[in-house]
């Protein structure tokens, strides 16, 4: 592997991760169609069903929740809030 050149350098140096609960429209469509169009890559199939699973305490309070969409080829996309 050869270092990054100095254009791809400073390409990266931008880079962040970020937290964003409120995405934009558009931003979320991107990633809901990629990951999509990577699923069907990977199983061969496009049929997807909603999953929401939820961590309780004794009252029936919510703790937690992992949302994902899965598919009957066994991938899942996740989404955790």
């Amino acid at each position: 592997m050869q270092p990054p050149n100095e254009g791809q350098a400073k390409a990266t140096q931008d880079l962040r991760i970020t937290s964003e609960p409120r995405a934009s429209p558009e931003d979320a469509t991107f990633v809901r169609e990629g990951l999509a169009l990577f699923n069907v890559a990977i199983t061969g199939d496009s049929y997807y069903s909603p999953l929401a699973n939820f961590l309780r305490d004794g009252r029936g309070a919510v703790l937690g929740v992992l949302w994902a969409t899965s598919g009957e080829g066994g991938s899942t996309s996740h989404r955790s809030g």
